[in-house]
């Protein structure tokens, strides 16, 4: 296992030279979760040096999505996937999406594993480190999936859902503020821009009075 100081991605990072088999260990062995992409084993926060998880506005967008998502999906086979399980998104990629939804039954008899191939629908909340990373290589990555069909970013300082959906051989965009709803018709539901943001509080938010 080789250490790259030099070549990171977002401040406080490092990147490890692992095989898949090393890296896979490595995960089992660990509290904080990595990425794995051609190679190299990238920190899934750099932002939050030394810590497991992201910001309490990330984790709660995280959770109101999911929490939509379970709703809505009630009486559905599919399944809502916390970020605590990986997207094997081919042989050297492993990703980690805050939110995934996979209906495939391969996915669902998976059982004890942590990780699913065959999601449709992937939601990544946006910080200031990845976002980059967000638009770019994982947008070109889970386009690449076969069976995803929505991939959802989520903004950290706005209240802005853009939203990625496979149409045939194309891709359509949109962008939703607060007061839209968001289809994903691969699911049969539809998110509310408000909900997704219910209770959180942006840093340009006004000051409440009082506080």
């Amino acid at each position: 296992m080789a250490v790259n100081p030099g070549a990171t991605r977002g401040r406080g990072a490092e990147r490890m030279r692992m095989t898949v088999e090393q890296y896979l260990a490595f995960e089992a062995m660990g509290q904080e979760k990595h990425e794995y992409v051609g190679g190299w084993v990238y920190a899934l926060h750099p932002e939050v040096e030394g810590m497991a998880g992201g910001t309490n506005n990330h984790a709660a967008l995280a959770s109101n999505v999911s929490a939509a998502l379970n709703v809505a999906l009630r009486q559905s086979p599919c399944i809502v996937y916390s970020p605590d399980v990986r997207v094997q998104v081919s042989a050297t990629i492993y990703r980690y999406p805050d939110v995934a939804v996979s209906c495939d039954p391969r996915d669902l008899a998976a059982g004890e594993e942590r990780r699913i191939h065959h999601p449709s629908v992937l939601v990544e909340v946006l910080s200031e480190t990845t976002a980059e990373n967000d638009r770019g290589h994982k947008l070109a990555e889970y386009r690449a999936l076969p069976s995803v069909q929505d991939y959802l970013l989520v903004n950290y300082t706005a209240r802005l859902v853009e939203h990625y959906h496979r149409a045939g051989d194309l891709w359509t965009y949109g962008a939703y503020g607060t007061a839209a709803t968001i289809t994903l018709d691969c699911l049969g539901v539809t998110l509310s821009v408000a909900d997704i943001y219910a209770k959180v509080r942006l840093p340009n938010d006004p000051q409440l009075s009082g506080l």
